[in-house]
C-alpha cells in the first residue's frame, strides 16, 4: 500500500535535522546535556546541510530560549509551561527561525514547525501552534519589558537574576557585553602536542584547506577560523591535538608542570588537561588522574590509549603505593586526596573544581537555564574541601593551581580566602610573573587572575596558584 503525502512528509520530518533538533531539545529541558546528543544526532544525519542546521537549530534554540518565550508568552494564549515538552521545542525552533535565520523563509519556518507538532501526536495543538508562529512572522518581536534589568535579560536571553548579578558586578557597559558575548557562537580551537608543534601543525592544516591561526594565550593552541568537523582535520587519528577553550590550555600551561615532575589532576573529569599535563611531564614524569565518576576516567583512557600513553588503574592497595610515572587513574572522590599515598608528595596538583559555570555559557546554553542564584553555596562549601584536600596532597614547597569556569567570587577568591585563612602552611603566590597577563587577563587579590570572555576571547576562567610551605 502506497504512503499518504502525509505519511510521507512525517516521515521526512522524523528523519531530518528539525526533528532531531526537537528530539535534543526536548531532553536537554529533561536534565541532559545538548553537546552529547547532538554529536549523536550528528552521526545520523547523511547530509552536511542537515548537520549544519541541525546544530545551528538546537544552540540557538537554547541560546535564544529566554527571548523566545518572551515572544511566544506574549502571543499565545496557554501557558508554554503546560504545553507538552515537544510542542514547546517545536515552537521555540519556529520562533528562532522566523526571529534569526533570514535565509529561512517564514512559511517554511512554520510550516515545520506544524509538522513536528503533529509528528509527535499532537495533532489537536497544530492550529495553536500554526496561529502562534503565523503572528509572531506578521508582527515581529513584541515590545520589550518597561523594567530595564528584565529588558537586558529578553534582549540578550539571559535569566533576570543572572543579568542583576552581573550589572552590579561588572557595571553597565562590561556586563552588557558579556551578555552580548554569551550569545556568540564559541570557536574551536585545539591544544596540540608539543612534540608536534602548532606551526607544523597549522601548516599542514592549511595545505588541506583548513584555515586557522594560533591562539594568543597558550603557545600550544590553534583556533578554526570556520567551523569543521574535527574528526576530519589532519591529525586526528594520529592524536596529534585536542579539542579545548584556550581557558583550559591556560590551566595546563600555569600550572609550570616541569619534565619528570609528579603531578595529580585533581578532578580529571575526561581528561582533556591530564593529556596536556602528560605532554609537560614527559615520560619520566608522572600524572594521577583522580575523578569521583569512573565513566568519565573511561573517556580518557580510551583517549591516552589512541595517543600512544601507557595507563595504569589504580585501586584498592595500589592507592596506597607509590604513584608510577607514566598516567595512573584513580575513581576517587578529590577530597580523598590527601589521604591516598599515590598522591601525598605530589609536586603540583592541578584542581579545575566543579562549579556553576557560569563562564562557559557561550559555549553550554543551556546552563544559564538551569542554574538558580544560590547554586553557588553547596558548590563552594564543596570547592573548599576539594582545594583543602589538595594542600593536603601536595608535597612542602609544592604548588596548587585552583581553577574554575564560573564568574562567582563565591567559588573563587572567597573559597580561596577561606583556605588560606584557615591554614597557617599554605600561602598565596602569583599565577603569573608580574607584567606578562595576557590580554583578558585580570590580576586579583594574591596575584589570582581571571579570563573575562569578551576581552581575552576564551571562556570565563578564574586561577589562584597556593604553595605550601611546610
Amino acid at each position: 500500500m502506497a504512503e499518504a503525502p502525509g505519511e510521507r512528509m512525517r516521515a521526512a520530518v522524523d528523519g531530518g535535522a528539525r526533528a532531531a533538533a526537537v528530539r535534543i531539545l526536548v531532553r536537554t529541558e529533561a536534565g541532559a546535556y545538548a553537546a552529547p546528543l547532538l554529536e549523536r544526532a550528528l552521526e545520523g544525519l547523511e547530509r552536511r546541510e542537515e548537520r549544519a542546521l541541525c546544530t545551528e537549530l538546537v544552540y540557538g534554540a537554547l541560546r535564544w530560549q529566554g527571548e523566545l518565550d518572551y515572544a511566544l508568552g506574549r502571543l499565545a494564549r496557554r501557558s508554554l509551561s503546560r504545553l507538552p515538552a515537544p510542542v514547546r521545542a517545536a515552537l521555540r525552533l519556529g520562533a528562532y527561525q522566523l526571529l534569526h535565520l533570514e535565509r529561512v523563509p517564514a512559511h517554511a519556518a512554520v510550516s515545520s514547525a506544524v509538522e513536528l507538532v503533529r509528528a509527535h501526536g499532537q495533532g489537536a495543538l497544530t492550529g495553536f501552534a500554526n496561529g502562534v508562529l503565523r503572528r509572531l512572522a506578521r508582527e515581529g518581536p513584541p515590545e520589550p519589558p518597561d523594567d530595564p534589568v528584565a529588558a537586558l535579560a529578553v534582549r540578550y536571553s539571559h535569566p533576570v537574576w543572572l543579568v542583576r548579578r552581573w550589572l552590579e558586578q561588572y557595571g553597565e557597559e562590561r556586563a552588557v557585553r558579556l551578555l552580548a558575548y554569551d550569545q556568540t557562537p564559541a570557536p574551536v580551537t585545539v591544544r596540540v602536542r608539543p612534540t608536534v608543534g602548532r606551526d607544523a601543525l597549522g601548516e599542514r592544516w592549511r595545505a588541506a584547506g583548513v584555515a586557522c591561526e594560533p591562539t594568543r594565550i597558550s603557545p600550544h593552541g590553534l583556533r578554526l577560523r570556520r567551523g569543521q568537523a574535527v574528526s576530519a582535520l589532519p591529525g586526528y587519528g594520529e592524536g596529534v591535538f585536542v579539542v579545548q577553550d584556550e581557558g583550559a590550555m591556560a590551566a595546563v600551561e600555569w600550572l609550570g608542570a616541569r619534565p619528570g615532575e609528579r603531578v595529580v589532576d585533581a578532578c580529571a573529569g575526561r581528561g582533556t588537561k591530564t593529556l596536556g599535563l602528560l605532554d609537560a611531564v614527559g615520560g619520566e614524569g608522572g600524572v594521577l588522574a583522580v575523578d569521583v565518576h569512573a565513566g568519565k576516567l573511561r573517556a580518557l583512557l580510551r583517549e591516552a590509549r589512541r595517543r600512544g600513553h601507557a595507563v595504569r588503574r589504580l585501586d584498592g592497595a595500589d592507592l596506597d603505593g607509590e604513584a608510577p610515572a607514566g598516567l595512573a587513574v584513580a575513581a576517587v572522590d578529590g577530597r580523598r586526596l590527601g589521604e591516598i599515598g599515590a598522591a601525598r608528595g605530589a609536586q603540583r596538583v592541578l584542581l579545575d573544581a566543579p562549579c556553576t559555570g557560569l563562564g562557559v555559557l557561550r559555549r553550554r546554553p543551556e546552563l544559564r537555564w538551569r542554574r538558580r542564584p544560590d547554586d553557588a553555596l553547596p558548590l563552594a562549601a564543596l570547592q573548599t574541601s576539594l582545594l583543602w584536600a589538595a594542600c593536603e596532597a601536595v608535597a612542602v614547597g609544592g604548588e596548587v593551581l585552583y581553577v574554575t569556569c564560573t564568574t562567582d567570587p563565591r567559588e573563587n577568591e572567597e573559597v580561596v580566602a577561606a583556605v588560606l585563612a584557615r591554614r597557617g602552611d599554605v600561602e598565596a603566590l602569583p599565577v603569573l610573573p608580574e607584567g606578562e597577563a595576557p590580554p583578558g587577563a585580570e590580576v586579583g587579590p594574591g596575584g589570582s587572575v581571571r579570563l573575562f570572555g569578551p576581552d581575552s576571547g576564551t571562556d570565563g576562567f578564574f586561577f589562584a596558584r597556593l604553595v605550601r610551605r611546610r
